[in-house]
């Protein structure tokens, strides 16, 4: 009687967070109690953070000085989806004066304390700002919305708050009032009028349609030809995800090397057609690899 063939399970278990990160690493999902997440936090800004370091702590110049008569404006461009929960973060120092940070958000008014924040975005003033940011059309495909935002900031009593200038020619998003409001200068910014730049201006919010990919490892199925090694077969592959849509991809790699360009197959999704052709390609000689990518993407009405 022929011998029945002996089927090799083999079950793969990371026993902690770094060891899950190192393994599926990807700067959309992030580690969470029990799993991953995928990770819906998104930042809108036009510049890195970048001060001029030899006028930092040296001149003012490199800073606006915001009164209640000497006003900035900001324009954020949002592509796609705009964010849930959004805030405004802000880049700057008190310096002297009694009052509030306030002006309006797409003609929204608000006041907040120039308060530093003590935890993320650690030294920045952060500001929650009404709902979802509107100005795109529904009808339009996500990757066709677009939205243009409008901040105006000032300061209330005698408060005078210093805000941090980033120097560039483009995109020309900031500009500042001398009188209140009344006229605009997005070429001359900060004490004097001699900097062209951003201000250190951002909105933090949470992207509800958020997506997330991770790569698993080389998975070697088959040895080379001289090497004493049974060879596998994958006969399932099963994701538990919650809050999430999740999709897989395949491809098939050929050894020795995994790092040679053209060893590996292209991703596809392990359709009956891509399985046969997957199978063919793991009778040819040599040793053979398997790579899973796992698409995520949390669902609209999921919380964080």
């Amino acid at each position: 009687m022929p011998r029945k063939r002996q089927l090799l399970t083999i079950t793969r278990t990371w026993r902690s967070v770094r060891q899950l990160q190192d393994l599926f690493w990807s700067s959309n999902i992030v580690p969470q109690t029990g799993g991953l997440a995928v990770d819906d936090h998104v930042v809108i800004a036009d510049e890195i953070g970048r001060a001029v370091d030899e006028f930092k702590g040296h001149a003012d110049t490199a800073f606006e000085e915001i009164t209640a008569t000497t006003w900035v404006r900001k324009t954020f461009v949002v592509d796609g989806t705009p964010p849930t929960d959004v805030k405004l973060c802000i880049s700057g120092e008190k310096l002297r004066g009694k009052g509030k940070l306030a002006g309006t958000f797409n003609d929204t008014p608000f006041e907040h304390s120039c308060k530093p924040n003590s935890g993320f975005y650690s030294d920045w003033v952060i500001v929650p700002l009404p709902g979802r940011l509107p100005g795109y059309d529904n009808g339009l495909r996500r990757d066709e919305r677009r939205s243009e935002n409008e901040l105006i900031l000032r300061t209330t009593g005698s408060l005078v708050y210093r805000l941090f200038i980033e120097p560039s020619h483009l995109p020309n998003r900031s500009a500042r009032s001398l009188d209140a409001g009344r006229t605009w200068d997005d070429r001359h910014l900060g004490l004097g009028g001699f900097i062209d730049g951003e201000y250190i201006l951002r909105l933090s919010g949470r992207q509800g349609d958020a997506e997330g990919t991770v790569t698993s490892p080389p998975i070697q199925l088959r040895p080379a030809d001289n090497a004493l090694a049974p060879a596998a077969k994958v006969t399932r592959v099963t994701i538990t995800a919650d809050n999430v849509r999740a999709s897989i991809d395949v491809r098939l790699g050929s050894g020795p090397w995994l790092d040679r360009p053209g060893v590996w197959t292209a991703w596809e999704k392990p359709t009956a057609a891509a399985i046969v052709t997957m199978e063919a390609e793991l009778g040819k000689p040599g040793p053979r690899f398997i790579q899973f990518r796992l698409r995520f993407r949390r669902k609209p009405d999921a919380s964080a």
